[in-house]
């Protein structure tokens, strides 16, 4: 689809998935720049992928907010982040994921450090 191709953002497409959406995978998206908008409405979301996201990097930190759309995530278990050429640390809305169990980082090259408030995902 070429309006998926050129996609920028995903509140459109959060708002028509189902709220009994358990596994979500997010992939190849160049222009995506956040994922954040419309998340509250995927309260059964169990796994979330997100790969070869390259715009993700810059989004994920510029943008400040309280983290309400992650909060929304309670079952959320699963984030996998994979080849993201341009993640130098990691984005400051995964501290919200506090149901967290299994955090998989894979290919992030230029990723420096891990941050400071990861012990605060007490679930991994």
């Amino acid at each position: 689809d070429k309006k998926l191709e050129k996609l920028s953002e995903f509140e459109a497409v959060f708002r028509c998935c189902s709220s009994s959406l358990q596994q979500l995978c997010i992939f190849d998206c160049p222009l995506l720049k956040s994922v954040t908008g419309g998340l509250e409405h995927l309260t059964a979301l169990k796994r979330l992928l997100l790969y070869s996201l390259p715009s993700l990097s810059e989004a994920g930190e510029g943008v400040e907010h309280d983290g309400t759309p992650w909060r929304c995530l309670h079952s959320l278990r699963s984030l996998d982040l994979s080849h993201m050429q341009n993640m130098v640390k990691l984005p400051n809305w995964m501290r919200y994921l506090t149901t967290l169990q299994i955090l998989e980082i894979e290919r992030l090259r230029e990723l420096e450090s891990l941050p400071e408030w990861m012990p605060e995902l007490t679930s991994l």
